[in-house]
C-alpha cells in the first residue's frame, strides 16, 4: 500500500483594490541603532550615516490598521484577499 501525501491547494492572494498578486509589501517594525556624532544647538542628533538593523526583530506593526501596500496601485489595505475575491481584476494589456 503506497502512502500518498495530500497536496494542499494554494490560493493566490492579492490586493483587494486592483487584484495585483505579484507584489505588495507590509509595514514592519524593526529594532535599529543609529550612530550619533553629536547634537546640534536645538538638541537634535547629528547622525553618522550608519544604522545597524536587527532583522530578527522584524514584525508586523500591530497598531497599523492598513499594514499592507500594493506595489501596483499604491493602495493600503488590512490584509490580502484571494484573487478570485478581488473587486477589480487587472485587465491584460
Amino acid at each position: 500500500m503506497s502512502k500518498s501525501k495530500s497536496k494542499k491547494k494554494r490560493t493566490t492572494i492579492g490586493c483587494p483594490h486592483c487584484g495585483n498578486s505579484s507584489g505588495f509589501g507590509e509595514a514592519n517594525i524593526v529594532n535599529a541603532t543609529a550612530d550619533v556624532l553629536s547634537f546640534d544647538e536645538d538638541g537634535e542628533p547629528v547622525y553618522a550615516g550608519d544604522t545597524e538593523i536587527e532583522w530578527d526583530s522584524q514584525k508586523l506593526n500591530p497598531h497599523d490598521p492598513l499594514p499592507y501596500r500594493c506595489d501596483s496601485c499604491g493602495e493600503c489595505f488590512a490584509k490580502p484577499v484571494p484573487v478570485a475575491g478581488c473587486r477589480r481584476r487587472k485587465q491584460a494589456a
